[in-house]
């Protein structure tokens, strides 16, 4: 026995691959859309970043080098007689002190006046709060 599709049968599956090809469609959109746009966003992070990564990283190479005509050991010299405190043959160094501020001490009276100011404000919100 052999049977033939009929239209109707040939017509029914037309509409069910079609109907499945929907809903492929429609879950692909509505599962990986979200995942394709994060995937897209983090590319693009990423990319920025590298490029401030090389930035960075030229600006350091740069800050490193020693600056002017001045050889590395020049360089060095001069930095350390700076950090070390140091000199040269010849020059002359000058310390400048620090300006330090004193301040006045309270006397016993102005210490226990506030100390009494004091208890007296604790005491007054011990008696609001309890």
């Amino acid at each position: 026995m052999s049977t033939k599709p009929t239209s109707s049968n040939k017509f029914k599956i037309i509409i069910i691959i079609i109907t499945v090809i929907i809903i492929v469609f429609l879950l692909y959109k509505v599962i990986f859309s979200d995942i394709i746009k994060r995937w897209k966003f983090l590319k693009q992070q990423t990319n920025s970043l590298q490029k401030e990564l090389n930035y960075l990283q030229e600006e350091n190479v740069k800050l490193k080098a020693p600056t002017g005509n001045q050889s590395n050991e020049e360089y060095l010299e001069k930095e350390s007689r700076l950090s070390l405190g140091m000199k040269k043959e010849g020059e002359t160094v000058v310390v400048l002190k620090q300006n330090t501020t004193t301040t006045t001490t309270r006397t016993k009276q102005e210490q226990n006046n506030l100390s009494i100011s004091i208890n007296r404000i604790i005491d007054f919100f011990r008696s609001w709060f309890h």
